[in-house]
């Protein structure tokens, strides 16, 4: 008698069954199909903030440099007189990378810096296809 009581306490482990298994990773499965669409959607916001926040400090760059060029301000970006500079020596002179006027691929779509002379400032343009603004463009063509 002793000895069946000892058999069945060893026998009697508990332990996770085949079916607990499949059913935990069935619901894992669930949970990270809902999870990377929600996930990527916000990376994806976060890169669009982040190309907004730049082309902002690129449009008070330039035009802080269309304005000292508009009083004749004696300046220089990038050892050019600011009569004579280009949105790259702006950029150059206040150490910004300038890959932040390159095309960003953000999920499907790519999105550009874009300097609109008819509004005086900078826009974040978007689609298939964008192309990059061209940072050889002059301070003076901006005004």
């Amino acid at each position: 008698m002793l000895m069946s009581r000892k058999l069945k306490s060893v026998n009697s482990k508990k332990a996770f069954t085949l079916v607990e298994l499949v059913i935990v990773i069935a619901v894992l499965g669930i949970l990270a199909a809902i999870a990377v669409p929600v996930i990527t959607t916000s990376i994806n916001s976060t890169k669009i903030s982040v190309m907004e926040s730049n082309a902002a400090t690129v449009e008070m760059l330039l035009k802080e440099a269309i304005n000292t060029s508009r009083v004749g301000m004696k300046v220089e970006y990038n050892n050019n007189n600011v009569a004579n500079a280009t949105v790259k020596d702006v950029l150059i002179e206040n150490d910004i990378d300038l890959d932040v006027m390159a095309v960003h691929k953000i999920g499907r779509e790519d999105y550009a810096i874009y300097w609109e002379t008819t509004t005086q400032g900078t826009t974040l343009h978007s689609g298939t296809g964008v192309t990059a603004f061209d940072i050889n463009t002059s301070v003076a063509d901006l005004d």
